[in-house]
């Protein structure tokens, strides 16, 4: 957890990490707006230093983050979060579980796409070869053949095949197909969407989707950014928040 507060009098700022990140995944971001508004950044479960012990629907990490915000007595909070991490901001200030100033999606993950014909193919080839590869002097290179495969097809499994972790796979396999665009246009606080152009995990299409469907919401797409956009052009990104913000 990350904690800088200034005066109490300032915005407050929280940050929520995206799918295998951490606190420190902000941590440049940080230190170019310490100076200006009181900070918060945490580790989500099964991340970082915050460990899990069940499988979470995205319903569990929005309480999390909820409580977070209410122990921590954090009024009024800017809630800024990164793909999964803004799928999570999404969630509670469309069901508005607690009073939010502002929100900020940055390469959000609210929008989730159909298993495809490819994914179904990739499930059944995938699982024969597993057991071929379980055999000595062949078990190294499932990991890499799998990998290939999954490029082959454009998949992006990533988030999945990296972990190690039985219970974040399950909560994996459950935060992905929770789509929340039948919520989104209940989101009425003032939101900021920013996004890579060249964002190739969350489509820039995604984010266009995300921006229409969130009532009078702002939409500023960074130039040949990739899916970590804030990271690509920090200083575009604190440009966009402070102005976002009005300081």
């Amino acid at each position: 957890m990350f904690t800088s507060v200034v005066n109490k009098n300032y915005p407050n700022l929280v940050f929520l990490h995206g799918w295998g990140g951490c606190w420190q995944s902000w941590y440049p971001i940080l230190e170019l707006l310490k100076k200006y508004f009181n900070l918060y950044a945490l580790d989500l479960p099964g991340f970082g230093q915050e460990p899990i012990q069940i499988p979470y629907h995205l319903d569990n990490y929005a309480d999390f983050v909820v409580q977070y915000l209410q122990s921590h007595k954090i009024k009024n909070p800017i809630l800024i979060g990164h793909s999964f991490g803004g799928a999570i901001i999404s969630k509670i200030a469309a069901d508005k579980l607690i009073p939010l100033s502002k929100i900020i999606l940055v390469d959000a993950a609210p929008i989730r796409h159909s298993v495809t014909s490819s994914q179904k193919i990739i499930s059944l080839v995938t699982k024969p070869f597993k057991n071929i590869f379980s055999l000595p002097l062949l078990n190294k290179l499932y990991s890499p053949v799998k990998k290939i495969l999954y490029k082959s097809l454009n998949l992006n499994d990533s988030g999945y095949s990296d972990l190690n972790n039985s219970v974040l796979k399950k909560t994996f396999t459950t935060v992905i197909r929770e789509d929340l665009s039948s919520i989104l246009p209940q989101i009425h606080i003032p939101t900021l969407i920013i996004w890579g152009e060249n964002d190739t995990a969350t489509p820039l299409a995604d984010g266009q989707k995300t921006h229409d469907l969130i009532p009078n919401s702002q939409f500023v797409v960074f130039a040949k950014a990739s899916h970590f956009s804030y990271l690509d052009q920090p200083d575009q990104f604190v440009t966009e928040v402070r102005n976002f913000i009005k300081l």
